[in-house]
């Protein structure tokens, strides 16, 4: 029972580490204003990434990628299946109102980068 549990929770995190990493790295893509690299990244058109992200900053001073931004409490996930994942991750920003996320589906791929694709980027809700 316990063993067995335990060993799910593990094989759980070794696909969720990759994911979550994933997701971030296209959160510092945005962060760096990268609407090319972030829109190669989710397999979306980069006018979709680029009027997201003025969309964005019409209300928001900028995006935080610190450790408190990559913290697991702001990235919701929910398992479709054992190796596809929906993930919410919120955007952070410098004035606290943590109101907008990056949604995505994630893949994960063994030995291989996880594949995302867009879903939504934009206010929470």
């Amino acid at each position: 029972g316990r063993l067995l549990e335990e060993a799910k929770r593990k094989e759980e995190k070794a696909k969720l580490v990759p994911v979550r990493n994933e997701v971030f790295r296209v959160v510092r893509l945005l962060w760096n204003l990268d609407a090319e690299g972030a829109a190669e990244a989710l397999g979306v058109s980069r006018d979709e990434i680029a009027a997201r992200l003025k969309e964005y900053q019409a209300d928001h001073t900028g995006i935080l990628t610190d450790a408190a931004a990559r913290s697991p409490h702001h990235a919701k996930v929910v398992a479709n299946s054992p190796t596809a994942f929906r993930v919410e991750q919120t955007i952070t920003d410098p004035d606290g109102h943590n109101d907008w996320a990056l949604v995505v589906d994630a893949e994960w791929i063994p030995s291989a980068k996880p594949r995302l694709s867009f879903v939504r980027l934009g206010p929470i809700g």
